[in-house]
């Protein structure tokens, strides 16, 4: 997951632009691991990125030009659609996940999954569901709105019911509700 959340973030930079400034705090949480001093060096003289700083909380404060913001917002939206189309019905890229769909803004993602297969399913499968809700975290921050309620739904395929609702913002996990309760 450290490696994809490296490679993630880095393809979003790659980018030059040019314009008017937009500030973006990148919450510690979707850094992982990483030193977030290493990572704002790694970032620092990057084009259209006018600056960057470490804050207290281990987040990252960026300042990019309005261009390289768009192109930025633009980029992981379309990580988001083309995550949708392999882990979609279509995609059959999981074994235990069997539908994907998310609302226009990112809002609500909903999988439907073979609910024991996923239960018994590998730590890579686990991790790859999660690289997909990393990512729709990771639009909320550059949509400018890390306070914004992010909510996954599990749906049993077997019987159509949601058995399990997260919520999180752009800094993590804020619950987990059993919805079969």
């Amino acid at each position: 997951m450290k490696k994809f959340m490296i490679f993630a973030l880095c393809t979003i930079f790659l980018f030059a632009a040019c314009g008017s400034a937009v500030s973006i705090v990148i919450p510690a949480d979707l850094l992982g691991s990483d030193d977030p001093q290493t990572m704002a060096d790694q970032f620092t003289g990057t084009d259209g990125i006018k600056k960057v700083s470490v804050n207290d909380d281990n987040s990252i404060t960026m300042v990019v030009t309005e261009e390289k913001y768009e192109q930025q917002l633009s980029s992981i939206e379309e990580t988001i659609v083309s995550m949708y189309e392999t882990v979609g019905v279509e995609g059959g890229f999981f074994e235990t996940v069997t539908g994907f769909d998310y609302n226009d803004d990112y809002t609500t993602l909903v999988f439907t999954v073979n609910r024991e297969a996923l239960e018994e399913a590998s730590d890579t499968e686990k991790t790859s569901i999660e690289q997909v809700i990393y990512i729709a975290r990771l639009y909320r921050v550059f949509a400018l709105e890390n306070d914004e309620i992010i909510t996954v739904k599990f749906v049993d395929e077997a019987t159509g019911a949601v058995y399990e609702v997260k919520e999180y913002t752009a800094a993590g996990e804020v619950s987990t509700e059993d919805a079969t309760l």
